[in-house]
């Protein structure tokens, strides 16, 4: 996708309007209008990234200062009991929007979003053989 096209571009350039928690020259926090729960925000670059491959490691590293910011605000202030903080990172993993993001997802008990029975019922059994040929595949690449 051309970045001229990409709705977080837009919402930077300020071409599409947004709900923003914060923002500074590195990244822009603002509420996710599809959003899981209320006050669900996403974190993301001000230079268009696809995803984690392309990110500049220096403002991956401000995308989750602002992340653990804003959890933390969200608790501390009562809004939520908990938070979720995931990136879903490429198709494969069904990344939705071409520019990388952050989800802070505020939680609370009874919400409804129940992670923990949704993981549970996608646990597979992984032999330690094959544990051991993922642990050389991955181990420092």
């Amino acid at each position: 996708m051309a970045h001229e096209e990409c709705v977080f571009c837009r919402i930077i350039r300020k071409e599409l309007p947004s709900f923003e928690i914060y923002s500074d020259s590195y990244v822009l926090a603002l509420l996710d209008i599809n959003p899981v729960s209320e006050g669900h925000t996403l974190v993301i670059p001000r230079n268009h990234s696809d995803n984690l491959s392309d990110v500049d490691p220096v403002i991956f590293g401000k995308m989750m200062d602002r992340a653990r910011i804003i959890s933390g605000s969200m608790v501390k202030s009562g809004f939520a009991e908990g938070t979720n903080i995931f990136i879903a990172n490429g198709t494969g993993a069904e990344q939705t929007i071409p520019h990388l993001h952050v989800h802070v997802v505020p939680r609370r008990k009874g919400d409804d979003i129940e992670l923990n029975r949704w993981w549970s019922s996608k646990v597979i059994e992984v032999s330690s053989d094959r544990m051991a040929e993922i642990t050389e595949l991955l181990r420092n690449r």
